[in-house]
């Protein structure tokens, strides 16, 4: 019994060591997560704003694209550092495009954009 109350408390006594040095890769990976799912809220709202044709809206969530993006660089991951720079890539090609310039209609391709934070979302939860 007492060799077993030892080998348990060994046990817990390296879990709860390993748990805080990995302590840091816990919080990359939820601030990994909670950036994906902004840059996810401003997919929405740059549809919203090709549906409805609203260039200032457009502009305004692709900025928040950049800055939810520039918030990747203190995730210290290779992957996630890759899959952001994916997704800079994609806002980069939207401006390029022109999209939200001139008012009217917004003729965008947001899909390489979407996948780019699909694959993000994926290593953060990964």
């Amino acid at each position: 019994m007492r060799a077993t109350a030892v080998a348990a408390v060994a046990v817990i006594a390296t879990t709860g060591i390993t748990g805080l040095t990995a302590g840091c890769d816990v919080q990359q990976a939820v601030d990994c997560a909670r950036i994906a799912v902004d840059l996810t809220g401003n997919l929405n709202d740059l549809q919203q704003a090709v549906d409805a044709g609203d260039g200032d809206a457009f502009e305004t969530a692709l900025n928040d694209l950049d800055q939810n993006v520039e918030e990747l660089h203190g995730v210290d991951d290779a992957d996630a550092e890759q899959a952001g720079d994916s997704v800079a890539a994609a806002v980069d090609s939207i401006r390029a495009s022109g999209g939200g310039e001139g008012g009217g209609e917004i003729q965008v391709d947001l899909a390489p954009l979407g996948d780019a934070i699909s694959a993000l979302s994926g290593v953060c939860s990964g």
